[in-house]
């Protein structure tokens, strides 16, 4: 699944784009206390948990440079996981 922030011309979020946003914030941080069924899919759920954990009061560059450093990580863990590769390079793009 990959989650796109749908922002309008000013850079916030529509109504449309809040509702995604508040429904992916919802969903992964629910699961996150979950765990998952392996340490990569916890890393993944770990990483997205960054970018909607603390929104209203951590600005949303830091918790994407947060999630981006994640996504390093776990790419460089896992360097012949193609999925890892190409969430963390679609990231980057």
């Amino acid at each position: 699944m990959l989650v796109v922030e749908i922002t309008g011309s000013d850079g916030h979020p529509g109504a449309w784009g809040r509702l995604a946003v508040r429904s992916c914030r919802q969903m992964v941080l629910q699961r996150q206390p979950y765990g998952a069924g392996s340490e990569r899919e916890r890393q993944f759920i770990n990483a997205l948990a960054l970018i909607y954990q603390d929104a209203a009061t951590v600005p949303y560059h830091t918790r994407a440079l947060n999630y981006e450093h994640a996504m390093s990580h776990l790419a460089s863990e896992n360097s012949k996981d193609v999925e890892a590769q190409v969430f963390y390079a679609l990231w980057e793009f």
